[in-house]
């Protein structure tokens, strides 16, 4: 079927779950504490991943878990109408293009995306909003009443972690970025355009709201420009956009205070996992960790260490460059380890090397120029 194309319609019918309505839950889909969020609404044709030669690849049917996350796709286009009650604030992906009164009490609402990994669409009636530019893209934070301290800093933080990502990673890609509360209790969740932060974030936990908006504003470029298996390589892009945060700070606040947050961030947190007999490598699978503890500090802190090493090593200046390349190679596509091994190589092709090596494992054979550049999951079967 390479280079042929099909049309698919399909007619379903979701049931939107609704959950308790306390502040510490984490509920990533359905109704709870006057919002509803609705990530892959839809059906999703799985990701095919090509084998080493013609015929021998294979469908990508994981399932996701309790930890980590669970999409992974192709870069599609997405034009979604969705008929809504008229008082719903709707945040979303994309572009919104028209919205329309079409009875009492409902509006019809067109959005346009490009090249994105996924559609969300999460709503409240209950919404209030501000907006601010930052390098040409609107960003716009929602935040629910009595937050708008919290909400204002939110887009603070989300208009600040872009332009300091475009200028170390290259530009955002596209016109709007949102940040929104949402029921996930104190942590925070990505989407194309949109990162969800939970409502403790704007209230019990506000002292985390900066780094966890930093975190997942990054993932804007590691997950949905670049992006990798959040099931069996989920330190790939956790790692990146937990690392990006020590730039976003020393950005801000310079670099005595980065290096002691990642100091009590990340190292102290390996040392005593470390001393617990806990450590593990991160290149495992998200259920392959013992237990959620194990599998935020390595995948997370122990994989930020792991760019953390590539930095010090090629200095900032020429980090900064290989990011970009990383992304310029690979943008809407999907990486593997060896990809970023790839992309790596032509910095330091002796410390690429022995980085694989010690982090990961054995190395694959070193890639020609045909190779170079045909990461898997971007061929039909």
């Amino acid at each position: 079927f390479s280079g042929q194309q099909i049309s698919i319609y399909f007619s379903w019918t979701l049931s939107i779950p609704h959950w308790e309505d306390t502040p510490l839950a984490y509920r990533l889909f359905g109704s709870s504490q006057s919002m509803v969020s609705l990530p892959l609404f839809y059906p999703s044709l799985a990701v095919y991943l090509p084998g080493p030669t013609p015929g021998t690849g294979r469908w990508w049917l994981e399932r996701g878990s309790v930890r980590g996350d669970a999409a992974f796709n192709v870069s599609s286009l997405f034009v979604v109408t969705a008929t809504l009650p008229s008082n719903q604030i709707p945040v979303t992906s994309g572009s919104l293009i028209t919205s329309t009164t079409v009875a009492p009490g409902r509006a019809q609402h067109v959005w346009v995306t490009g090249p994105v990994r996924e559609f969300l669409l999460h709503m409240s009636d209950r919404f209030h909003q501000a907006s601010t530019e930052a390098y040409g893209t609107q960003v716009t934070s929602y935040w629910l009443p009595g937050h708008e301290a919290a909400g204002r800093d939110a887009l603070r933080f989300a208009a600040a972690s872009l332009r300091i990502y475009s200028d170390h990673f290259g530009p955002y890609p596209y016109t709007d970025l949102r940040v929104a509360a949402a029921p996930l209790g104190f942590r925070g969740m990505e989407y194309p355009q949109t990162l969800l932060l939970g409502v403790q974030l704007y209230d019990a936990y506000r002292s985390q709201l900066e780094v966890r908006t930093a975190h997942e504003v990054a993932h804007e470029w590691w997950y949905l420009l670049v992006h990798n298996d959040p099931v069996n390589t989920p330190w790939m892009d956790e790692g990146l956009a937990e690392y990006a945060t020590k730039i976003y700070y020393e950005a801000l606040r310079g670099g005595v205070y980065a290096q002691s947050y990642q100091v009590r961030r990340w190292q102290a947190v390996i040392e005593a996992l470390a001393g617990r007999g806990e450590d593990a490598p991160i290149d495992l699978p998200v259920m392959a960790y013992e237990n959620g503890t194990q599998y935020e500090a390595i995948v997370y802190g122990k994989a930020a260490l792991f760019y953390d090493a590539i930095r010090q090593r090629l200095g900032p200046r020429q980090f900064d460059n290989f990011l970009r390349s990383y992304l310029e190679t690979y943008s809407y596509r999907i990486v593997t380890p060896v990809e970023l091994w790839t992309a790596l190589r032509p910095f330091d092709p002796q410390f690429a090397d022995a980085l694989y090596v010690e982090w990961i494992g054995a190395l694959p054979p070193v890639p020609t120029p045909e190779t170079a550049t045909s990461p898997q999951g971007n061929e039909s079967p």
